[in-house]
């Protein structure tokens, strides 16, 4: 049996494609050119967000000038196929910033917004439903996002039908007002997020979350005898403050920072603390 992926390394981008429908057929392939990407899950969220940096020394900034409508397309997955790659469409809304690192090629860093979030910043619900909180979410978001949009739940749902009228709100506003008012047999919550692994919403209460098979082999518990083992099982994280006013592509291009960061031992107390 594969051992399971432990680390965000683990994962490698095998397509990053940028289109746009202004630009016709033409497609950009920036796999190559990629510096980093972050995309962020929210458990009391259903948007995805980033943010991504590559290095441009194609001119691919003059070239498509980019407006905020454009759609890059990502494939990855874990280089050893245990599992299938998976595919995600993102709209590059908004150039963050961009730097010269020399006289052929710029650094560019962009935010990203699933093609949902997108959809959902310009279109309003305002009409009546009926069912339980879980088919009112799905019909929702059929009615939005498109019919093969799947909402998944359990069967641990207390509420039984109802009927509710959607004042003119966002789709996911709409959805986030219904699952506030579901609740599980023994009365706990219920959440509505999405993830980066499929297209799919998911609607699952708080005691099936904890029950669950906790994705971290090594969960984090204190006591005094671990606090004085530093060993590699202890958790660590690294925080990173930067001033709002400073460049932070530009900083990097020139080997400086205007921050501060320390590394931080969840077992341990009164971390060291660095300044540069």
């Amino acid at each position: 049996m594969a051992d399971r992926s432990i680390s965000p390394s683990d994962y490698k981008i095998t397509k990053a494609v940028i289109t746009s429908d202004r630009l016709g057929s033409y497609e950009f392939d920036v796999t190559a050119s990629i510096v980093d990407i972050t995309i962020i899950e929210q458990l009391d969220g259903l948007a995805l967000h980033g943010e991504m940096t590559i290095l441009d020394d194609a001119n691919l900034l003059g070239i498509v000038d980019f407006q905020g409508t454009e759609y890059i397309d990502f494939e990855m997955g874990l280089t050893d196929d245990v599992q299938p790659h998976m595919k995600r469409r993102f709209v590059i809304t908004e150039l963050i910033s961009s730097a010269k690192s020399n006289d052929q090629s710029e650094i560019l860093m962009f935010s990203l917004d699933t093609v949902d979030s997108f959809i959902n910043a310009v279109s309003n619900v305002n009409k009546v439903y009926d069912g339980t909180p879980a088919q009112i979410i799905q019909k929702i978001a059929k009615d939005n996002f498109g019919l093969d949009k799947e909402v998944l739940t359990n069967d641990e749902l207390f509420q039984g039908p109802m009927r509710v009228i959607i004042p003119n709100w966002s789709p996911y506003v709409a959805m986030r007002w219904v699952a506030d008012r579901a609740t599980s047999a023994l009365g706990t919550p219920y959440f509505l997020y999405s993830v980066l692994g499929d297209n799919r919403i998911r609607l699952i209460d708080l005691q099936s979350l904890l029950e669950g098979t906790p994705l971290n082999e090594t969960p984090y518990r204190y006591n005094q005898g671990a606090a004085q083992n530093m060993s590699e099982n202890n958790h660590r994280s690294w925080l990173c403050c930067c001033d709002k006013g400073s460049n932070q592509i530009r900083s990097v291009i020139h080997c400086y920072l205007s921050s501060w960061h320390k590394p931080h031992g969840f077992r341990l107390f009164n971390p060291p603390r660095c300044r540069h």
